[in-house]
């Protein structure tokens, strides 16, 4: 008879909700194989389990190379048989043991028969609900790696010190409306457990430091958390011999040091130079925690999904995809999979028989076939990432964001905003259909031609400068070898419609551009024209509640010090990812990296940017990104007329 553990199978019938659990054995020698007993239950008896979240691989990097490795494996014994777990895995269950945990446990690596598909389909479908009736879920975020103790020591200190000013907020009503900064610097100094200048500054910014590498640690970058979290009722972080945290308490930690980071901004705390490193410190928590705090918006958009209707359900669905796109999957089809119970959609089921490739073409055809909806296009990578087995209007779920253009609509430019920020198409419904070889018909108008694109060095080099200054003291001019030489006088903005106007109409950077042109499309004077489209019309504000959202400025567009900081800031968003350009009937347009002369500029029915489209075979075309044209970005693209004055006809583009 085999030694090795081979699986009963589960029923695969849904409605029994059947699942196998985890009893933990005796804890033993750190040499002798971990034992546990694995059998059979149903959560239609309510069994009370705990659930694991962890990494396969590596949870941190700097560990020897069989940590990360699928063929690296520790032998444990499943019900007296053999049984091989990767190292985290087989780390984290001595952890569980040494504390003594006596209630079951569900882990997807052993309690799924990973080789069995119709099974995996079947748990993957239903883990939400895994983790959802968990008592308990152990985060296992890794072994020690030097900061266990003082993070043991430091964590509950910081959580207390929150929690005091908290209090303070609730006992001051009239604080929550402007959140309550430490006035002094002694107030904050007892926010971050500073005892004194030379000591306590030195041991904050050691505690700070460790917590940058908790939040560093891989199990925040894994797709799979972002479900995990949103679902479970408790969750305890685990890591090292002895520590842990709690979720409550590691988000309270976050929130203290962010408050402390918005004292140093708004009160020029710790400007000396003996205050630096400890500044440095409490700005790398806020850089390290990205992750950690996409798992917070995350969890979010599916709590406020459980309150709305389902006419939520596709933007937030959008909105989950663009926050995790950064997020890390063993298996490519997880960056889908991972978020389907979180927000649910139609026609759209697990299904590992699939490729990756049929998966993200299924719920690109989903959203525009059976929903009409074209925000999902925003998500499309530059028409270089294209892969060949994959059309070019299919997005690559992959692809990191530092890839993909932010959109430029209400969706992911900084957060959604309820309702369209640009009507390019119009309020029509989408009029499309996909073809049996894959081929999207989208319904529309042309627009015109590219037929100037603006240096992309110019581009580059003025967000660089913008962020710094709004009135820098030289003007830029590229030289014989493309480097930037800085002339005098001109605010930053005329600076770079000059270098790019000038191009466009004398075939180089000139400072000599008419001045009394006017933009054919609105009547605006060019500078003008030229000046909302960079911007892509819109400026970037804070409420006083301090959250972030974008508005469009409208024939009313300011050159104040204030308006021109807010302008400043949403710019480098915008032209730090696209290039100005111009159609052969002069339309300015704002167009992605990489986009070329000839390529054709469209509007669909009922979208709300324009698309670049890149001519190819056939009269069809790629897919090349989205576009914003000054002047047709509320369905003014819909309504042209031809030369005789009738409207312009409806063009069926084939997008392959």
């Amino acid at each position: 008879m085999s030694d090795e553990f081979h699986y009963e199978p589960l029923s695969l019938n849904t409605d029994l909700e059947e699942l196998r659990l985890i009893d933990l054995g005796p804890d033993k020698d750190p040499y002798s194989p971990v034992e546990i007993t694995l059998r059979h239950a149903s959560r239609l008896d309510r069994p009370e389990y705990c659930a694991l979240s962890y990494t396969w691989g590596a949870p941190f990097d700097g560990l020897p190379p069989p940590w990360d490795s699928p063929a690296a494996t520790q032998l444990i014994k499943v019900n007296g048989k053999s049984f091989h777990v990767r190292l985290n895995l087989d780390a984290a269950l001595r952890r569980l043991i040494k504390d003594g945990v006596k209630l079951p446990i569900w882990i997807d690596a052993i309690c799924i028969d990973q080789s069995n598909i119709p099974e995996r389909n079947a748990q993957v479908q239903d883990m939400w609900g895994v983790y959802f009736q968990a008592v308990k879920t152990f985060a296992w975020i890794g072994p020690d790696s030097g900061d266990s103790e003082r993070l043991r020591a430091a964590i509950p200190r910081w959580t207390a010190s929150w929690e005091t000013q908290c209090r303070l907020l609730i006992s001051r009503p009239s604080l929550a409306l402007k959140p309550s900064l430490p006035a002094t610097k002694d107030e904050f100094k007892r926010l971050l457990s500073i005892s004194s200048d030379d000591v306590g500054y030195a041991t904050a910014t050691e505690d700070l430091l460790a917590l940058s590498l908790l939040f560093r640690r891989n199990w925040f970058s894994r797709v799979w958390i972002v479900q995990e979290v949103a679902m479970s009722c408790s969750i305890i972080l685990l890591w090292g011999e002895e520590g842990s945290a709690s979720w409550r308490n590691i988000t309270a930690v976050y929130s203290l040091v962010m408050h402390c980071a918005e004292a140093i901004m708004e009160f020029g705390y710790l400007s000396t130079r003996s205050d630096q490193r400890l500044k440095n410190a409490v700005m790398d928590v806020g850089e390290s925690s990205g992750y950690f705090v996409s798992i917070m918006s995350s969890s979010r958009i599916y709590q406020n999904n459980q309150l709305g209707g389902p006419e939520n359900i596709e933007h937030d669905f959008i909105d989950l995809l663009f926050i995790t796109q950064r997020f890390n999957a063993t298996d490519p089809r997880d960056h889908l999979y991972a978020l389907l119970e979180m927000v649910p959609m139609d026609g759209v089921v697990v299904d590992y028989i699939l490729d990756e490739a049929e998966v993200f073409k299924s719920i690109c055809r989903n959203f525009l076939e059976r929903k009409k909806n074209l925000s999902i296009l925003g998500l499309i990578g530059p028409l270089s990432a294209i892969r060949d087995n994959m059309p070019s209007w299919v997005v690559d779920f992959t692809l990191k964001p530092s890839s993909i253009p932010r959109q430029l609509g209400a969706n992911s430019l900084f957060e959604r905003l309820g309702e369209k920020l640009y009507k390019a198409g119009g309020e029509a419904t989408p009029r499309l259909e996909i073809t049996r070889d894959s081929t999207l018909v989208l319904m529309g108008a042309q627009v015109g031609v590219l037929s100037f694109i603006g240096d992309q060095r110019i581009s580059d080099a003025f967000v660089q400068i913008s962020l710094q200054d709004p009135r820098p003291a030289a003007n830029p001019q590229i030289d014989d070898r493309g480097g930037l030489i800085w002339p005098k006088k001109h605010e930053f903005y005329e600076i770079l419609r000059l270098l790019w106007m000038g191009e466009w109409i004398r075939g180089k950077p000139s400072w000599e551009v008419p001045e009394d042109k006017t933009y054919s499309w609105t009547g605006e004077p060019l500078w003008k024209a030229f000046n909302r489209t960079i911007h892509g019309d819109i400026t970037h504000y804070t409420h006083e509640l301090g959250e972030n959202s974008v508005k469009r400025f409208g024939a009313s567009f300011g050159t104040d010090l204030e308006v021109l900081s807010l302008r400043k800031h949403a710019l480098s968003f915008i032209l730090g990812e696209r290039t100005w350009a111009v159609t052969s009937s002069g339309h300015f347009c704002l167009v992605p990296k990489g986009t070329s002369a000839g390529d054709v500029v469209m509007v669909a029915f009922g979208a709300e940017t324009p698309y670049v489209l890149r001519p190819a075979e056939n009269g069809q075309y790629r897919f090349a990104g989205y576009a914003y044209v000054h002047g047709f970005m509320d369905g003014e693209a819909l309504e042209m007329k031809d030369s005789t004055g009738a409207k312009a006809p409806e063009v069926a583009f084939e997008i392959i």
